[in-house]
């Protein structure tokens, strides 16, 4: 049984070269004065969650979220990750925001296609110790996955092939309890193939399921992954933008 009050946390360092623009993820353009951070500060608002309970995480030139924020008049928190170390070192400097609170983790770089809302509700009417949103892609696949045994996430599969098929991915918007802070960083969790030295939240969900977690999972309708320009142009066009 979760506690009444919730906080959530918007991870939000990401850059947008891939895109060709030189700006923070968040700040995409995805509507008419619309971004992907604006979009998701909505969704968490209107799920019953105030702006002073909504931490955002930023990165890469977080002077222009910061601007951003304070020009919307938003009330949330911000927090500065000072050095890009992955997922969960960014969720690591929220620990103190988010105190004895069960969270709300939302990746704010991706366009979310479900309702916050009713991930809430499903949390707080079932007996799981966490939520995690997952899609179904066109095709099963070894990477990028979540595997799930019945009701539960038996494991979620980074970039590298596994040999495990799987027809879901993770959408990248988690209700976790606030011991999930005991798997941050922990050992087992660093991420260093490719060159990479990230330490990543998908890793310490993994351990703590490892250590008897039970997470289940929300399926949502559709989900945007925005790694390339064409990403982000299909999505514009399905908004008609």
């Amino acid at each position: 049984m979760i506690e009444d009050k919730m906080k959530a946390v918007i991870l939000a360092a990401g850059n947008g070269k891939r895109l060709g623009l030189n700006i923070p993820k968040c700040l995409v353009e995805i509507g008419p004065d619309e971004t992907l951070l604006s979009r998701l500060i909505k969704q968490i608002i209107e799920a019953g969650i105030p702006e002073e309970d909504i931490c955002v995480v930023a990165g890469y030139k977080y002077d222009n979220v910061i601007k951003y924020l304070t020009h919307r008049k938003y009330k949330t928190h911000i927090i500065i990750q000072e050095e890009r170390l992955g997922t969960a070192h960014a969720l690591s400097k929220a620990e103190s925001f988010a105190k004895y609170n069960d969270i709300i983790v939302a990746c704010g770089d991706n366009y979310f296609d479900g309702s916050i809302k009713d991930m809430i509700s499903l949390y707080k009417n079932s007996h799981t110790d966490g939520l995690i949103s997952i899609f179904e892609l066109e095709e099963p696949r070894d990477w990028g996955i979540v595997h799930l045994d019945n009701n539960y996430v038996h494991k979620m599969i980074l970039y590298e092939p596994c040999g495990i098929n799987s027809k879901f991915s993770d959408a990248e918007v988690y209700i976790l309890p606030n011991r999930i802070y005991k798997y941050i960083m922990s050992k087992g969790t660093l991420n260093m193939k490719k060159g990479r030295h990230e330490w990543e939240l998908v890793l310490s969900i993994n351990k703590a399921i490892e250590d008897g977690m039970n997470i289940e999972y929300y399926k949502v309708a559709g989900h945007v992954n925005i790694n390339e320009k064409k990403d982000l142009e299909r999505l514009r066009y399905a908004r008609r933008i």
